[in-house]
């Protein structure tokens, strides 16, 4: 798949997207994941009567993160090697994001924010990816690629191209940048014209009333006191911008000392573990794995948590990822690695009728089996059983429904132990 075409998907996505929030049309150049994700988010909408809507304004050029796609290696159920291109993308965008109570507006904000999308594409002529498994985009059901394309899916019996398949979006998140918009620029240009003139209008009246000067004199002091109280207003606004600054300065700092030599420290640790490790891939899912626990219905039950140690995630509607994380710790125990995470998000939470955005650290614990490869075409909605062969959708089952042998995500992706806000 040539970059161009990527550059296309990213943006249907963003079309998508859209159409999702206005009219819940299915998004279909994703993965079950995100799906998922979307449905549980909705669901939250939907037990507090609440709909959002997303607009996007793009800005700029969309740009490769890795200019070059990585190749990179999976190990199937066969213990072949199934080849596929991941490429990151992102683009700036000026973001609408609206919240309506029992569809009355409650909250609307303008927002810049860089939007990452991880698009991956497969060698069609690849035998053993036409052997490998594959949730049909329609039904959900497990079937091989090689199936889906020649005999259609066995349950809902679509048929599908390998281009219906691949390229996929994997994963997308957003990360604020704390810009100021143009419409709040237009908003605070307006307001100080008008401003001004009304009060050099007051300014002249009480001098008409007060004052036996002639007509001449009244223009000249309007046109002058409208320069001066506008001169007045910019200052004043500018000062609102200069705090803003310095707060949003204050937070990146705090972001910066944080996450100061985490890149670093975890890129040199987790290599010798995997070849194919790739920090702007793990960044991703350390957003997704997030996002996917606090979004959950009952997170207990999701085979990528398995910990006690849980906040109250209840409320929250949605969470914007502020570009950074910090190591707590990273060490190997027992052939597994665990590693301790400080994620700095802003959340938006409904509370008391009311949308509500706060910065929070989350204290974000995760492991994985060190002596396997993380796999990233890993789907909780369709894993491998190590033992049997079977695949399953693990967010129904704990363990294998053929073999009935307890399954391990550690095996295949980092699984989640904790949790909180700190």
């Amino acid at each position: 798949m040539d970059k161009q075409q990527e550059f296309l998907l990213y943006s249907k996505f963003l079309c998508e997207l859209k159409a999702y929030y206005y009219k819940q049309k299915s998004i279909s150049c994703v993965n079950q994941d995100i799906r998922y994700f979307l449905e549980s988010q909705q669901a939250r909408l939907n037990k507090y009567n609440l709909t959002l809507r997303l607009d996007y304004e793009s800005e700029g050029n969309v740009y490769n993160a890795n200019m070059v796609a990585n190749t990179i290696p999976v190990v199937n159920q066969f213990e072949c090697m199934t080849k596929f291109n991941e490429s990151i993308y992102y683009q700036r965008q000026n973001i609408h994001k609206r919240y309506f109570f029992n569809n009355k507006l409650i909250y609307s904000k303008n927002a810049y924010i860089t939007l990452y999308e991880t698009i991956i594409s497969a060698d069609e002529q690849n035998q053993h990816l036409q052997n490998s498994t594959y949730c049909c985009p329609n039904c959900g059901a497990i079937s091989t690629l090689k199936t889906l394309q020649q005999e259609g899916c066995p349950y809902c019996k679509t048929s599908y191209l390998m281009s219906d398949l691949y390229p996929k979006i994997t994963n997308f998140y957003m990360i604020n940048d704390g810009s100021v918009s143009n419409q709040q620029l237009g908003f605070h240009k307006r307001f100080i014209a008008i401003s001004a003139i009304v009060l050099s209008l007051i300014q002249n009246i009480y001098y008409v009333l007060h004052d036996s000067e002639g007509i001449y004199f009244v223009l000249v002091t309007f046109f002058i006191g409208a320069g001066i109280w506008a001169f007045l207003l910019y200052l004043l606004t500018s000062f609102w911008y200069l705090i803003r600054l310095l707060k949003q300065g204050k937070q990146s700092l705090t972001i910066l000392h944080g996450s100061k030599g985490t890149k670093k420290r975890i890129t040199k640790q987790l290599t010798p573990l995997d070849p194919n490790f790739d920090y702007e891939y793990f960044e991703g899912k350390v957003v997704s794995l997030l996002r996917m626990v606090m979004f959950a219905k009952q997170p207990d039950t999701l085979v990528q948590f398995q910990g006690a140690q849980l906040d109250h995630f209840d409320n929250v509607l949605d969470i914007a990822y502020h570009g950074g994380f910090g190591i707590t710790s990273l060490y190997i125990k027992d052939e597994y690695v665990y590693l301790v995470l400080n994620v700095y998000i802003t959340e938006t939470r409904f509370e008391n009728g009311n949308i509500k955005e706060s910065d929070e650290v989350i204290e974000l614990s995760m492991q994985h089996y060190c002596n396997h490869l993380v796999n990233r075409e890993f789907s909780i909605l369709k894993v491998n059983c190590p033992h049997c062969g079977a695949s399953f959708d693990a967010r129904k089952h704990h363990h294998c429904p053929y073999c009935k042998e307890e399954y391990d995500v550690g095996s295949e992706d980092w699984m989640v132990t904790k949790v909180v806000r700190k």
